[in-house]
């Protein structure tokens, strides 16, 4: 969906990429979302500016994951003509937007007006499976919000949530 998008399937293939590593390297610290933020923390690694530590990483991932659980949901509430550049821009001002710099949140919202049709969008990313998506998209919806609430109240228990 253009070069906007490849570098944002980039950065998140980079970043899981480093809590793969992170995981294969210090396996016992990096099992759970609670033993890698203990092991950081207990070891000032969060401070440390020449470390890629995990809990950063996952932060950025974990906001990410709102933005596109915000942007899902809203896709589910269109016909399949309806552009889906004013949903996606919703969705990131809701979520993302208030992690960004003034230019990132002006270039991101630019690039969403090249967002196609939801069919259009659905056909892209679906294949021929849209249907089956589309029937599948509020149980998924379901799990992704477990899954962000359930790293969430990690996030807040260990006060983790300003990391930059």
């Amino acid at each position: 969906m253009g070069s906007v998008f490849s570098f944002v399937s980039s950065d998140l293939k980079q970043k899981m990429d480093v809590l793969t590593n992170l995981l294969n390297k210090d396996h016992q610290q990096y099992t759970t979302v609670k033993s890698m933020i203990e092991y950081e923390k207990e070891n000032k690694l969060l401070e440390k500016s020449d470390y890629v530590n995990g809990a950063r990483t996952l932060l950025r991932l974990h906001r990410g994951l709102d933005f596109i659980r915000e942007f899902l949901r809203q896709l589910g509430d269109l016909s399949d003509g309806d552009k889906t550049s004013s949903c996606c821009q919703d969705a990131y001002n809701k979520t993302l937007a208030k992690h960004h710099p003034w230019v990132i949140r002006k270039a991101a919202i630019v690039a969403m007006y090249a967002m196609p049709n939801r069919e259009a969008l659905l056909k892209k990313v679906c294949g021929e499976n849209v249907q089956r998506n589309i029937d599948v998209l509020p149980k998924m919806l379901e799990v992704t919000a477990d899954v962000f609430n359930r790293t969430d109240s990690i996030y807040e228990i260990y006060q983790m949530h300003a990391l930059p």
